[in-house]
């Protein structure tokens, strides 16, 4: 009798994060189809904005390096006229052949 086993190992993205390690995956919202993903759910504050030239950095609350952004990797719903300086913010961090890139960017309150 030959009995066959078969094992499936299934891990969320967010238990793959979790461990710290970058992860390819397609991902829908990022706008790309792979993207190395090296953190998510990120809160920081918009450092500045360059509204004519669609692009800006961000202040994370963790003290890491401030983060690039295009307007392109804002949510889908968030207005560019909205992103004025201490504009609290959270964001995915992903990898690109130029640096870490934020992403998935939504406007969680202001720094009044």
């Amino acid at each position: 009798m030959n009995i066959k086993i078969t094992l499936v190992l299934v891990i969320t993205i967010g238990a793959v994060l979790a461990l710290g390690d970058p992860v390819s995956v397609g991902v829908s919202g990022l706008g790309e189809p792979n993207v190395n993903i090296l953190q998510v759910h990120v809160t920081g504050k918009v450092k500045w904005f360059n509204k004519s030239r669609g692009f800006g950095y961000l202040t994370r609350d963790d003290g890491a390096r401030d983060v690039y952004f295009h307007v392109s990797g804002l949510k889908k719903g968030v207005d560019p006229d909205s992103l004025a300086v201490g504009v609290r913010v959270e964001f995915d961090v992903v990898a690109t052949n130029k640096g870490a890139v934020a992403k998935n960017i939504a406007i969680i309150g202001s720094d009044d």
